[in-house]
């Protein structure tokens, strides 16, 4: 078995503003409260757009992992980004990501979510893209969900 690395891109448009969505993305303490398995998540360093994030996180077992993030929201385009990268874990090799979001119209939202995966112990490949495959409209779905509940 060898170790494995997993890719995915998912894109949907949701029925939240592009400023509510973003929101929700950027408010990575509250994640506890309405990401699945998401167990803490603490920011931990800061400078300007670029932040470090802690994330505690219950997926197969116990995944304690740090990102590097930037976000970046242009109202006037109706466009906004949010990317990270590993910065240290036990866990994962590779933990690589971004949401990119267009705004379709005032009410709307086209999002996109991309994830690279890898771990760094043995895993069927094929597993691990099923788990990265399913999770995102998961993901997308949550962030959805809690981007409707801010005022």
């Amino acid at each position: 078995m060898e170790e494995a690395m997993a890719a995915a891109e998912r894109t949907e448009i949701v029925e939240v503003p592009l400023k509510k969505m973003y929101a929700a993305v950027v408010d990575y303490s509250s994640y506890p409260q309405f990401v699945t398995g998401m167990k803490s998540a603490k920011l931990v360093g800061e400078s300007g757009a670029a932040k470090q994030v802690a994330f505690d996180l219950e997926m197969m077992k116990r995944v304690q992992y740090t990102v590097n993030l930037t976000d970046r929201l242009d109202e006037s385009a109706g466009t906004a980004e949010v990317a990270w990268t590993l910065a240290s874990s036990e866990f994962f090799k590779l933990n690589n990501g971004k949401w990119t979001l267009k705004a379709v119209d005032t009410q709307r939202t086209e999002v996109t979510y991309s994830l690279e995966l890898e771990v760094t112990f043995p895993v069927p490949g094929f597993m691990l893209k099923g788990l990265v495959a399913k999770g995102l409209p998961a993901a997308i779905r949550e962030f959805a969900e809690r981007a409707r509940t801010i005022a």
